[in-house]
């Protein structure tokens, strides 16, 4: 695990993914319009593990991603918004699609495949939508050679730690790109947190992740986090 008081983040050479940060993941909305049945089994589903299974992901959005977020544009950091463009019945496998227990994730168009609570400001240069089709950004996106020239070091925040998020960590060591998981950043259905904190243990376990809290990042030219 990569063990220092600070870890600088240089805004000229690295740049931030916002991952997944749709309503799919973090709200009950996409819902809507599903029969009665299967909205109670995502509220029961909750109940059983003591709170909403989304609350957890939420707060994590509210309270840490997006704090970070706004230091990142005070700091001139590129940020790409990762938005996931899944096709209908694309997890039936896992229960999500047509028909089955969970409706279906980030179809575009749908109420889940929208933003939460975090928007890319598009009139800047520095902000762009990434899109993907899987779970690893780098192996299936879009539009991602004018995003990262010149980068070396990518800091990772969004959802969900032991699917996009672990995925795109290895697929940016892949192309040669030094990946920084905001453990603070990241998170995943409450159901799932056991999964969440092991992830997090095998990401830091060798030298090729740096695994840190957000107060633990700074911007090179700007003052650090006390």
């Amino acid at each position: 695990m990569v063990k220092c008081e600070y870890l600088e983040v240089d805004p000229q050479k690295s740049a931030l993914l916002v991952i997944d940060v749709q309503y799919s993941f973090c709200s009950d909305r996409h819902f809507e319009g599903r029969p009665d049945h299967e909205q109670m089994a995502f509220h029961v589903r909750g109940a059983l593990n003591g709170r909403n299974d989304t609350a957890i992901i939420r707060e994590t959005v509210e309270e840490h991603i997006a704090p970070f977020v706004e230091r990142a544009r005070q700091a001139g950091l590129p940020i790409g918004f990762v938005q996931s463009c899944y096709n209908s019945g694309q997890f039936a496998k896992d229960g999500f699609g047509p028909g089955l227990k969970y409706p279906d994730i980030c179809v575009p168009g749908t109420p889940g495949w929208e933003f939460y609570h975090i928007l890319p400001n598009l009139d800047s240069p520095l902000e762009a939508v990434l899109t993907k089709w899987d779970h690893d950004l780098f192996e299936a996106g879009n539009n991602l050679d004018g995003f990262f020239q010149g980068k070396s070091q990518v800091v990772i925040v969004g959802l969900t730690t032991d699917n996009c998020v672990q995925a795109t960590a290895y697929g940016a060591i892949r192309n040669s790109i030094k990946p920084i998981v905001l453990k603070d950043g990241v998170s995943t259905s409450g159901h799932k947190m056991k999964v969440h904190y092991q992830t997090l243990k095998n990401l830091s376990s060798g030298p090729l992740v740096a695994v840190a809290d957000s107060k633990d990042i700074y911007f090179s030219g700007s003052p650090r986090i006390k």
